[in-house]
């Protein structure tokens, strides 16, 4: 038991170091040229910019029929290229279904959205959505085969692209569209990269598949789109419709406060914890598979985030909105409050998010689906109870933190623990 362990744990921390030192530079871009992109592009031109990644990620969460998270669980390379492709067809069906939907109604949209800035760019959403989801199949396959050199370059190549285009374009002045471009190429870009890299093996296992067997294999699984597709659309929905319900209920400018704060403080969030992400959902997935439970890396990975996140987290909570005045300019010093508040559910999301993968790989989606009900119900509610956006801000938090912490129980029962 000893050799083994020692083996699982040396490969553990490889991986996770391989994916935090690459990943860390994607993780650097837009922090760096955030200095400059906050005085390039005012507080509400963030906040239309919000919006759109709102409903881009909201298509691209529905597209996929969320089968891309099946990827790493049959046993059989072909397998799993039939739900691979199933996820496919899904998301260019959906997208394609949704340009029309825009088309016809996108004035309509903008009205509802109380920003007609937006209206010509709802055009190109389905185009984002449809690199988003197909990006995420393309990822799960190659973590199936823990390929993690190749996931963290597309990371690296996403944001150098998305950054110099936007950088560019704030220099040109040339508004929201630069902002927006800039996403979707970025997004494109790192499709394309892990496209490329798994299309020699896909080529030769086209031949093997059937329509027959693409279908067994939806059925099989079909308890992600019945289960997990509600739930990912209700945690899409709680993280990014403030997005959109602070433009609307409180100012534009608010939404963009909002988001800048999301954008910096998922960036370690993005950086560490989705590196044993990755790392995790690949070991857990094995354990569980031989032993019935994944007691071993569960405890490994939580010990790790959770020492890792103590020092960092005090410092910040103390500097930040002096932090966000100095570096993003004095108008910017209300998002550091927001940044502020928030600190105590993004330690807690931090540790937790990673652990919660367990749930998939023990097929109990139904209690992620549950705790995503009162998360969403939780933030809604804030948003319309609450006077301000300060106010809304806290009741925000403090939802996230008791999600969390019921998912953290959740987990470690599902792990092994309690038992």
């Amino acid at each position: 038991m000893s050799l083994n362990y020692i083996r699982v744990k040396s490969e553990f921390f490889r991986n996770v170091v391989t994916l935090i030192f690459v990943t860390t530079i994607a993780q650097l871009l837009p922090i760096l040229i955030s200095p400059i992109l906050t005085r390039a592009y005012t507080p509400e031109e963030f906040g239309v910019f919000a919006m759109f990644i709102t409903l881009g990620t909201i298509l691209g969460t529905i597209a996929t029929g969320r089968y891309e998270l099946a990827i790493m669980l049959p046993k059989t390379q072909r397998k799993a290229l039939s739900v691979a492709i199933l996820s496919v067809v899904l998301t260019t069906l959906v997208c394609f279904i949704a340009i029309g939907f825009f088309y016809g109604f996108r004035n309509n949209i903008a009205y509802l959205l109380d920003h007609y800035a937006i209206a010509p760019w709802l055009l190109l959403v389905p185009l984002y959505s449809f690199f988003y989801g197909n990006y995420q199949v393309v990822n799960y396959w190659h973590n199936r085969y823990i390929r993690f050199k190749t996931l963290s370059l597309s990371r690296v190549l996403q944001s150098f692209v998305t950054c110099c285009i936007q950088l560019i374009a704030g220099i040109f002045h040339l508004g929201i569209g630069g902002l927006i471009i800039g996403l979707i190429i970025g997004q494109c870009t790192s499709f394309l990269w892990l496209f490329i890299c798994g299309w020699m093996e896909w080529k030769t296992l086209f031949d093997k598949l059937h329509l027959r067997r693409v279908l067994f294999e939806g059925r099989k699984y079909i308890s992600f789109p019945l289960i997990d597709g509600p739930t990912s659309l209700l945690n899409v929905l709680s993280s990014q419709l403030p997005n959109i319900l602070f433009a609307i209920l409180f100012s534009p400018t608010a939404a963009g406060y909002y988001f800048l704060t999301q954008r910096i403080l998922q960036a370690p969030v993005t950086l560490v914890s989705g590196a044993f992400l990755d790392v995790f959902k690949q070991k857990a997935s094995e354990e569980f598979k031989i032993y019935g439970h994944a007691k071993h890396i569960y405890k490994k990975t939580f010990v790790s985030l959770f020492f890792i996140s103590i020092i960092p987290s005090v410092v910040a909570f103390i500097i930040l909105p002096e932090l966000f005045s100095l570096f993003f300019g004095k108008s910017w010093y209300e998002a550091g409050l927001f940044a502020q508040i928030m600190m105590p559910a993004i330690v807690m999301r931090f540790v937790v998010s990673p652990l919660s993968f367990i749930i998939y790989i023990a097929g109990k989606q139904k209690w992620n689906l549950i705790c995503m009900i009162m998360l969403c119900g939780g933030v809604i509610a804030s948003l319309f109870l609450c006077k301000d956006a300060t106010e809304a801000m806290k009741t925000i938090s403090a939802s996230y933190v008791i999600y969390y912490c019921l998912h953290l129980v959740i987990s470690m029962r599902l792990a092994g623990f309690f038992k």
